[in-house]
């Protein structure tokens, strides 16, 4: 039968009411199929763009309109803590101590063994700035003034941010007697290098003597951001400001540690309790942290001039001992020391090493203290140092 009488007898079929057989059904259909493109099969699909691969890992950049969904504000969040850590006040990243001199910055464990190297640039004096990531130190002099250079501890790169004056920025004769010398000006006193409160200036005391002697003092503040410097130098209660200049106030927002018992804002229920000290004509200047040992002072005015010396009162097994800083090399722990009878005030202990007014001390350990650049670790040994400790 022919396809034109075949599709007659199907019509004619449907507007009786009855179905078409399964074989007329599918021979009329046929046709119609055929004129549908088939699907491509799976194996034969085009391969997305390369870059496709890694869109379902990366969340979507949401709009205005859309909130973004919880876990792209997880991602952000992580995202933004290195941010927040790199602005904080973390401790050092590394362990053991940041130590800056001749053979530039090192690290050094609280043992007094050397870890490693920061970086080559010779130098003195470190400060931490905030965050622990960078220290600023004075670098090399150069004639009248020395470097102030800024360290960065994850790569070991340091810049120069300012050459810092180490003359009068004005002609001092000018108040000074016809037979008085200029005078040098040098930081004396290592607790007269300090950074200014939230870490926007480097501030120094240059002066011709230490505290108790001087008489003649250059007060420097160095703007870290662009390395601009501002100086006033005190001659005889006389001041003579560079570039016309104010005194650095900042400097001021930031007090020094010798200043901390001039603070008026201090509320006496506060302070600790004082810690008795183990004989008369002394004063504990602070306990290691372990509780262990207790640092004690004595200090004479002989010939007015200002003498210091210090010893390690050990309070478990109740000895004392002196802090000898001639070792050249790791040397053990001393033998204990007869405690003078009476009160040594105004005296000196005889065969005790004196320690400059200078000099940083300062624990840095459970019960490891930093003298000058000698590492006394409590109990053990006597390390020095290859430099100045960064604080």
């Amino acid at each position: 039968m022919p396809p034109r009488a075949s599709l007659v007898v199907i019509l004619s079929l449907v507007a009786c009411g009855r179905e078409p057989e399964p074989a007329a059904s599918a021979a009329a259909t046929a046709p119609a199929a055929q004129a549908e493109a088939p699907p491509a099969p799976p194996a034969e699909a085009t391969p997305p763009p390369a870059t496709a691969e890694a869109a379902p890992s990366l969340a979507p950049a949401p709009t205005p309109a859309d909130p973004p969904a919880d876990d792209t504000v997880a991602d952000a969040e992580d995202a933004a803590a290195p941010e927040e850590a790199a602005t904080g006040s973390s401790p050092p990243p590394e362990p053991g101590l940041l130590v800056v001199g001749d053979r530039g910055a090192l690290r050094v464990g609280l043992d007094g063994t050397v870890l490693g190297t920061l970086g080559s640039t010779a130098g003195r004096s470190p400060r931490w700035l905030p965050g622990h990531r960078e220290v600023a130190f004075l670098g090399i002099e150069r004639g009248r003034s020395v470097d102030l250079r800024v360290l960065s501890v994850a790569d070991g790169k340091d810049r120069k941010v300012a050459a810092l004056p180490l003359d009068p920025p004005c002609d001092p004769k000018l108040y000074l007697a016809d037979d008085d010398e200029v005078p040098e000006l040098d930081l004396r006193n290592e607790d007269e290098l300090w950074v200014s409160k939230g870490g926007t200036h480097v501030c120094m005391v240059a002066s011709d003597h230490e505290a108790d002697l001087r008489s003649n003092h250059l007060a420097v503040a160095v703007r870290l951001a662009d390395g601009h410097v501002d100086a006033v130098l005190g001659l005889g209660g006389d001041l003579c400001h560079h570039d016309k200049g104010d005194a650095p106030e900042v400097c001021e927002e930031g007090p020094r540690p010798q200043d901390d018992d001039d603070d008026d804002d201090d509320d006496d229920d506060d302070e600790p309790e004082e810690i008795e000290s183990p004989f008369p004509g002394t004063y504990v200047v602070s306990p290691s942290p372990d509780g262990r040992w207790l640092l004690v002072e004595l200090r004479s005015a002989l010939g007015d001039v200002l003498h210091r010396q210090l010893v390690l009162h050990d309070t478990k097994e109740r000895k004392t001992y002196p802090l000898p800083r001639e070792a050249t090399a790791k040397a053990p722990w001393p033998k204990p020391m007869k405690v003078p009878k009476g009160d040594v005030e105004d005296e000196m202990i005889p065969g005790l090493p004196e320690v400059g007014g200078s000099e940083v001390v300062r624990w840095v350990g459970p019960k490891e203290l930093v003298l000058g650049r000698t590492l006394f670790v409590a109990g053990e040994s006597i390390v020095p140092l290859p430099g100045d400790v960064a604080y």
